[in-house]
């Protein structure tokens, strides 16, 4: 007769994760690495640090964790084209995960995993497995907790690849948004936007308060979003479009002005747009529909619980 045993398999969580971010110095690209890990460490203990890629740290790290000198670590972030390759060498050399953050310019298949915002969704990538779509890119605000809040917020960019900023037509549409409402209406501008436009903020806009964007703090905006009731933002910023939406405050959008090309980033905001995820204004009314209900975008919490269960789980 045959004795058959069970042989039980128990799989130990980790209970820390050493992580490094590869940061190109990038503010925009290193607050998506830091969405990403600043969550997963709300799940489970995230040791991280930065290596800049500057004065050979990056480089400097990698021999001492070779050299056993130093722990190596579980996880390599990077978002930028200049981290993707020093992410390669550290997950080769150290046999750890690699992943990288917006599409990479090498193959998909060197990143154990790559975090790809959704604009630039196709269908040869929805069918790779090591592929996770974000809608829009990753950001640190935080879906704000503050009730009765009774500020809007205005935020403009300037010319891009895609738009060709219209001094004029901007400033009528902050006009219909700050007739419209009985809430304080808080502007700042961007280094794109143009001088020229800053001079018919003093001349046609004195009902807006106007605050340079050299001249606030960096811990200024995420204040202000965490307080605005309303938050628009012209097509062209698409960074801060989402992380508008992230807030929970309602999101409206302004058009900056004659749109030159439809790249992957407006036909992504057309998406959200059509999905309704924005206050409409109204070319003769004014905005329309600003008090439906909003559910902010967690898309680095997403990707955070993504990474928790299928790799430390």
């Amino acid at each position: 007769m045959r004795k058959f045993g069970i042989i039980l398999v128990i799989s130990k969580q980790p209970t820390e994760i050493r992580a490094w971010i590869i940061s190109d110095q990038k503010r925009g690209h290193e607050n998506q690495s830091r969405a990403l890990l600043g969550e997963l460490n709300k799940i489970i203990p995230v040791q991280t640090e930065v290596l800049s890629l500057s004065k050979g740290a990056f480089f400097k790290k990698l021999v001492r964790v070779c050299q056993k000198r130093e722990q190596r670590p579980d996880l390599i972030v990077g978002a930028g084209h200049r981290t993707h390759g020093k992410i390669l060498w550290a997950k080769r050399w150290l046999k750890t995960k690699g992943v990288v953050i917006m599409k990479p310019s090498l193959p998909l298949r060197c990143f154990d995993l790559c975090l790809i915002p959704d604009h630039d969704e196709t269908p040869s990538l929805r069918a790779k497995t090591n592929v996770f779509f974000t809608k829009g890119v990753m950001n640190l605000v935080q879906p704000s907790l503050v009730e009765n809040r009774k500020k809007v917020l205005v935020l403009l960019g300037g010319s891009s690849k895609e738009y060709r900023f219209n001094d004029e037509q901007v400033v009528d549409q902050v006009k219909k948004i700050s007739e419209a409402t009985e809430c304080p209406v808080l502007l700042t501008n961007s280094r794109r936007t143009p001088k020229s436009f800053l001079r018919k903020v003093n001349e046609q806009l004195a009902q807006v308060e106007f605050f340079p964007w050299d001249q606030v703090s960096p811990e200024w905006l995420p204040f202000q979003m965490s307080q605005a009731i309303e938050i628009w933002v012209t097509k062209d910023s698409a960074s801060m479009v989402y992380e508008a939406l992230s807030s929970g405050a309602r999101v409206g959008l302004i058009d900056p002005g004659e749109q030159l090309k439809k790249g992957r980033v407006s036909q992504g905001l057309a998406k959200l747009v059509e999905s309704g995820n924005f206050i409409l204004l109204n070319e003769n009314e004014g905005p329309q529909d600003s008090s439906r209900k909003v559910l902010p975008l967690q898309e680095a919490q997403r990707a955070a619980h993504y990474l928790k269960q299928n790799w430390f789980s």
